[in-house]
């Protein structure tokens, strides 16, 4: 397993996961995950809206508990297909 910092799309190639912190400014990884939803990268992130607006997985937090958000629809266009045990426990944002 290896862990990269990514500046560019591009750059993706190869990885399965691709995750976005809290931290990472909304202007970047929304243009980024435009050109990753074909990729066959699963996007997560942990950021206000983030299933919402194109990624995969969100971890959203409610107080003490992480909430798990899935936009079916971008893992669709991804390729990819969600665990239905995961999906039990997830919200779903997107069909």
């Amino acid at each position: 397993m290896a862990f990269k910092h990514l500046t560019d799309p591009r750059q993706a190639a190869g990885c399965q996961i691709l995750f976005f912190s809290a931290s990472t400014a909304r202007g970047k990884w929304r243009p980024m995950l435009a050109d990753l939803n074909t990729t066959g990268v699963l996007t997560v992130g942990e950021a206000e809206r983030f299933a919402s607006e194109g990624g995969m997985v969100n971890l959203k937090t409610d107080g003490a508990r992480i909430q798990i958000q899935v936009n079916l629809a971008a893992a669709e266009q991804g390729r990819l297909r969600i665990s239905s045990k995961l999906l039990n426990l997830a919200e779903i944002v997107k069909r």
